[in-house]
């Protein structure tokens, strides 16, 4: 794609024409630069422009390392003709139309098969979704690629092995596992985990139509993922341990059965408590 663009470095305008390449898929994008944008994509994902300009500058930047300028300083400005153009051939990122749906029915790791949960996540457990979240979280922070293997870990696993697999293949989750599993997958390649990590962000945002239990982007700081948007009665923000607990009353066998119910169910109840508690 040929592109002027203009941009600015240290208040002095720059223009300069390139032919660009912008990725199609996970694939051809390295992993430098997936760090830099994925710290946007959740908002992106949103549909909020701000985030997706970011992304699309970002992809500029590295596109022009080979440019005599230090690109790294320098600030991209596009204009709204261009932006439109490049959303448009980039919008297979930030869609929702097709990322919840699970990317794969399982990949093959070093003679293992792991299998993926379903379409948005729907036979995964609250247990799993409070893990994707923390960890989703610790990544926003640290843009570190051992998170999002862990996440991994957390969703894809092998098939259980006692029979029962009429409604989920996988074996039942258990966190303990989940740091093992992660060190067995830490060479996985990218063009496996991204759409993995890409169908996460694609199922929240089903779940948040379904039930707007989210935060939005725009009330998001740096660094943060999505969390409930319930608060304590000290106004404090929680996070889904906090409300597993709460739902238990403090108790640990009632925790550890909201722990394993599934992930929609659990938000279906929490949409109707909130409904019943702002009509009374």
């Amino acid at each position: 794609m040929q592109l002027t663009i203009h941009a600015k470095k240290r208040g002095k305008k720059i223009e300069f024409e390139k032919n660009f390449k912008f990725p199609m898929n996970w694939k051809a994008i390295p992993e430098e630069l997936l760090n830099q944008i994925a710290t946007h994509l959740l908002a992106a994902s949103f549909n909020d422009v701000a985030n997706q300009q970011k992304i699309i500058a970002a992809i500029i930047k590295h596109n022009m390392q080979d440019e005599e300028y230090e690109f790294r300083k320098v600030e991209i400005d596009l204009d709204f003709d261009t932006f439109q153009v490049i959303a448009d051939e980039m919008k297979w990122m930030w869609s929702d139309e097709h990322f919840s749906v699970s990317p794969m029915k399982y990949f093959t790791h070093e003679g293992v098969r792991y299998y993926l949960p379903s379409d948005k996540l729907g036979n995964t457990v609250m247990g799993e979704f409070y893990w994707l979240d923390d960890f989703f979280t610790d990544y926003k922070k640290r843009q570190n690629k051992v998170e999002l293997i862990r996440m991994v870990s957390v969703i894809c696993r092998p098939a259980r092995t006692d029979g029962h697999t009429d409604m989920d293949i996988r074996e039942p989750f258990e966190p303990a596992n989940i740091y093992q599993r992660a060190a067995k997958l830490s060479d996985l390649d990218p063009s496996i985990y991204w759409p993995i990590i890409r169908y996460f962000l694609g199922s929240l945002q089903k779940l948040d139509k379904a039930f707007g239990l989210f935060e939005k982007p725009e009330e998001l700081q740096e660094g943060q993922a999505p969390t409930p948007n319930f608060k304590r009665p000290d106004q404090l923000k929680r996070n889904w341990q906090d409300v597993m607990m709460d739902l238990s009353k403090g108790t640990l066998s009632e925790y550890n059965t909201i722990f394993h119910e599934p992930t929609w169910k659990v938000m279906a109840f929490l949409k109707h408590q909130t409904d019943k508690a702002a009509a009374a």
